[in-house]
């Protein structure tokens, strides 16, 4: 049991810790959180138009090859991460931009 009450000692100080500093940065500087957040939600809106460029990249690829391709197709003419291809895949698939001929080949819908 001792144990036990020496781990619960050592979390409530350390989440005391923890608050203790977070309070100290909001009530120091309040500019700083500001431009925590605002340097995070430029970051995520960059990320979503460079996802976009990249999905516009392999949308052209795949019309280009005029036929169904594979992912792995894919990755080789564009140069793009297979996470990045398989990501930009379900987005393009959900938004009816390509559809699934068969299993594993993608092809443009128009």
């Amino acid at each position: 049991m001792g144990r036990a009450r020496e781990a619960a000692f050592r979390l409530y100080f350390i989440s005391y810790d923890v608050n203790k500093t977070l309070a100290s940065i909001t009530d120091q500087d309040t500019n700083f959180i500001g431009l925590l957040a605002q340097t995070f939600l430029d970051e995520r809106r960059k990320g979503g138009k460079e996802m976009a460029d990249k999905s516009q990249i392999v949308l052209s690829k795949m019309k280009e090859a005029g036929k169904p391709v594979r992912p792995g197709d894919i990755v080789k003419m564009t140069g793009l991460d297979k996470d990045d291809v398989s990501k930009i895949l379900d987005e393009l698939k959900k938004s009816g931009k390509i559809s699934s001929p068969k299993r594993c080949f993608y092809a443009p819908t128009d």
